[in-house]
């Protein structure tokens, strides 16, 4: 929906501005590609890349404040009905470290290449970490006992519980 000159915010005189650089066309053309923007500049660019593509844009942003004050600030150069906001819900460069660790150490507890080895490996783990919060482990230490564990069961039997001593290759 093409919107009137006379309805479009104050700022929009700059995305149209910019819209005149030939920099900004080449850019444009060129994506996705790679580019520097500063952090002030980057609603301004976002808006004109919006309104030389002419559809919508998905911006990836590392955090959620970051995203909300880009997409409020691209807001003022396009109008509020132009801009969309979905954050992450929290989905971080880390998310599901804690699960990954626990898994491996259940696993390599219960004795590699072996599938009820991996199932009594992941039972003592479970009870591990929920009981050391009850022995005194403060927040996330409780996972650090899974890893302690693990370290004192391979040092007397490297194999895990259920797993064979024989050698490979």
């Amino acid at each position: 929906m093409v919107r009137n000159v006379e309805q479009r915010p104050v700022l929009f005189a700059l995305v149209r501005e910019l819209l005149e650089h030939e920099r900004l066309v080449e850019f444009a053309d060129s994506l996705p590609t790679r580019a520097r923007v500063s952090e002030p500049a980057l609603p301004l660019l976002v808006s004109a890349l919006h309104e030389q593509l002419g559809r919508a844009l998905t911006i990836l942003v590392p955090e959620d404040a970051d995203a909300r004050d880009l997409a409020e600030a691209a807001a003022w150069y396009l109008g509020p009905e132009r801009v969309a906001l979905l954050p992450s819900r929290g989905v971080r460069w880390d998310s599901g470290l804690q699960i990954l660790l626990l898994l491996f150490a259940s696993v390599t507890l219960g004795g590699l290449g072996t599938a009820f080895g991996a199932l009594v490996g992941s039972l003592i783990i479970g009870l591990v970490v929920e009981l050391a919060p009850v022995a005194g482990a403060p927040g996330d230490l409780k996972y650090a006992s899974a890893l302690v564990i693990l370290i004192l069961l391979l040092m007397v039997r490297p194999q895990g519980i259920l797993g064979r001593a024989e050698r490979v290759g």
